[in-house]
């Protein structure tokens, strides 16, 4: 054989084997990232088909990917955030408008206002003071006998 000939065959048969080793190690170099100042490497289990990842500083190892498991975390933050606003919001708004009436009109938040002693009294609250106490019965009573003496005078005026 020629030295080219046997150059063709070897390069032939060596070519593929290459080509694997350099996808091999391109492979390896693709599957270890850095993450949160740590070194990780993604291997696949081919048992249960399905990728791992290793810590080398930790020595541990997890099922879940830590760069989607940190991005989880923060959506879940900003979801509660989101969620949570209006009500703290509304909460803040409502402790600022006390303080405003507390501060500007202290006396709605004090109540109805007691009666003061004036001296003067209505004359329906002098009527209902007047007829405390007293049932329908006298009530009548008191209306015929202020009624007596009207009649009584009626009465001599005729004879």
């Amino acid at each position: 054989m020629s030295g080219l000939a046997f150059l063709a065959l070897a390069s032939a048969q060596l070519l593929p084997s290459a080509l694997a080793a350099a996808k091999e190690s391109a492979k390896k170099a693709a599957d270890t990232f850095m993450f949160g100042g740590d070194k990780w490497r993604t291997v696949y289990d081919d048992m249960r088909k399905k990728a791992y990842y290793y810590n080398f500083r930790t020595g541990q190892s997890t099922w879940s990917d830590p760069r989607k498991a940190a991005e989880e975390d923060a959506h879940r933050w900003m979801v509660l955030i989101v969620i949570m606003l209006p009500f703290v919001l509304c909460f803040a708004a409502g402790a600022a408008y006390l303080v405003y009436v507390r501060v500007n009109h202290p006396d709605v938040l004090k109540g109805p206002k007691k009666p003061t002693k004036s001296g003067y009294t209505h004359s329906l609250a002098k009527a209902a003071k007047a007829s405390k106490g007293k049932g329908p019965k006298q009530d009548e009573a008191a209306a015929a006998a202020a009624a007596a003496p009207a009649d009584a005078a009626a009465a001599k005026k005729d004879n």
